[in-house]
Formats: C-alpha cells, sequence, structure tokens
C-alpha cells in the first residue's frame, strides 16, 4: 500500500514552472484537490537532492509514490512504474543512491528537446502555454487514477508494472 506520495521539482519562483517541476506542481494540484488517504508532499530540497528530502519522511520506499518528469515520454503521457533505474533522471539518481529503487513512479512526459537545446537548459526553461494545457489533462488523469494505485500493496504494483511492461 502506497503511504506517501511526493513530486519531484526544485524549489522556488524561477522553476516553477519548467518541466522539470511539472511532478511538483501534480503533487500540489493533488493536494488541493483530491481528498487521498496517503500522506502528500512536496519535497523542499532540488531535485538532485531529492533522496534526502525523502528520508525526512518515508521509512521504506515500498510505501513510496514518486511524479517526475520523463524526456522519454512524449508530453501528454503518464506511465507507471514500479522499480528500475533513474535512467538518468538525477532526482531518482539521488534517491536510488539512499533507497535502492523498489517504489512507483509515475512518469510524466515532457518530450524532448530540438536538437540545438541542452537537456537541462529545456527542463529548467518556462513551459509554453500548449504544454501549461497538456499538463492540466495529466494532473486530471493522474487524479482519477491514484487512489486506486495507492491501495496496491507491491505485489499487486509489480503485477500492474509487468502488465504496463507487456503492452508498451
Amino acid at each position: 500500500m502506497i503511504l506517501h506520495i511526493t513530486g519531484l521539482g526544485n524549489p522556488g519562483l524561477k522553476y516553477r514552472n519548467t518541466p522539470h517541476n511539472i511532478g511538483m506542481r501534480v503533487v500540489e494540484k493533488i493536494l488541493k484537490n483530491a481528498p487521498i488517504d496517503a500522506k502528500i508532499w512536496i519535497p523542499d530540497t532540488y531535485m538532485n537532492e531529492s533522496g534526502k528530502a525523502i528520508l525526512k519522511h518515508v521509512y521504506r520506499t515500498d510505501s513510496l509514490c514518486v511524479l517526475h518528469d520523463d524526456l522519454e515520454l512524449a508530453p501528454n503521457v503518464v506511465k507507471f512504474k514500479f522499480g528500475g533505474s533513474a535512467a538518468g533522471h538525477n532526482g531518482l539518481r539521488s534517491i536510488n543512491s539512499l533507497w535502492g529503487s523498489d517504489y512507483l513512479r509515475i512518469r510524466i512526459g515532457v518530450g524532448r528537446p530540438e536538437a540545438d537545446v541542452s537537456v537541462s537548459d529545456f527542463v529548467l526553461s518556462p513551459m509554453t502555454v500548449d504544454s501549461c494545457a497538456i499538463e492540466n489533462h495529466l494532473t486530471q488523469f493522474v487524479m482519477q487514477n491514484i487512489e486506486s494505485l495507492i491501495k496496491l500493496d507491491p505485489q499487486q504494483l509489480t503485477a500492474l508494472y509487468k502488465a504496463c511492461k507487456r503492452n508498451e
């Protein structure tokens, strides 16, 4: 059963509306709009230190759900994953280095930057108006499904992950 939900991002107005903070923004909307039977919180650290923020709140990672941006998914795509590597994501790398990788991830697609834009410039630049509309749609989808997800035990989450993996 998921007892803790967090969304990764960087603190401060400078990063507020960037693709890298989409997990944090979705969690903020869940906090405001969806009564969920889990502890929901926003890390107070920068993305690269996410594992340290989790140390303050979580006692075992199989009770954790992390929402985060994912460059490998197109905008408007959400996928659920249990366990696995950080796949180049520094926030997940920080969590994995302190906790291991056995936790639920809700991967929120932000797409890849154009060829002439670096990944760091892309994820730390403000989102477009179109991206904000997509985010509102994604937030509704996550809010509609998170209540069901948090009731699953680790074995059920693993079975769900394997089923999703087969359908990719």
